[in-house]
């Protein structure tokens, strides 16, 4: 309120409208004050990727963790250890474009990998442009779920996917169960700000180890 620091509601009997409340008062909706720190200007200025990718990784999840070079991100109450996979700066009509991805291994509260089986890394995908000379999102997503043993796969490639300057990312991942084995492509692209999986393309199958009794 304009006149206090607190504001202390009590409610009964309507659950969901307290659920809300409480998410939206975790999540700083309801609190003016607490506004998204601004992207570095000068992030495209020096045209070095790599360093853009370290700065922007810095200003999403936080400082870098020294021992393992890791930047720490979360998702579904599970630490992920994220590192750069891929960076590149590219050049449009409209400015310089940044195109960042990070690969995310599963780790538990002593920082070592869990690596289950079924259990997906995390990926985070960012593109940054340019919008009046300053750095703005033109995409980005820190939830994508992709590969197996924990981890995301390590590498990904820029991929022109269309007109109007819209590139992404395809990158590829498999594993064996019970002795059917695939690997599959993915694609990441932006669909309206939020970079997204856009297809899965089978790329390899083999059930050889599958055949018990095979001659």
């Amino acid at each position: 309120t304009e006149d206090t620091k607190q504001l202390v509601i009590e409610l009964s009997g309507h659950t969901p409208m307290v659920h809300l409340l409480s998410t939206l008062a975790q999540t700083g909706v309801m609190d003016p004050k607490q506004v998204p720190a601004e992207i570095p200007l000068n992030l495209l200025a020096s045209g070095n990727a790599r360093d853009a990718a370290v700065r922007l990784m810095n200003h999403v999840y936080g400082k870098q963790e020294a021992e393992h070079g890791c930047w720490i991100s979360r998702f579904e109450g599970l630490p992920y250890c994220m590192k750069i996979a891929h960076s590149e700066i590219k050049t449009f009509s409209g400015g310089k474009r940044l195109y960042a991805i990070a690969n995310g291994q599963a780790i538990d509260q002593q920082g070592e990998a869990i690596t289950a089986h079924a259990m997906q890394g995390l990926v985070g995908a960012f593109i940054v442009g340019e919008t009046n000379g300053k750095p703005a999102f033109v995409a980005k997503s820190t939830t994508i779920q992709a590969g197996t043993m924990g981890t995301a796969p390590s590498e990904w490639i820029l991929t022109e996917l269309g007109a109007n300057d819209n590139w992404g990312w395809r990158g590829e991942y498999g594993d064996c169960h019970q002795g059917y084995c695939g690997s599959r492509m993915i694609i990441l692209a932006n669909r309206a700000g939020i970079v997204q999986e856009v297809g899965g393309i089978p790329i390899a199958y083999d059930d050889t180890g599958a055949c018990g009794d095979c001659e």
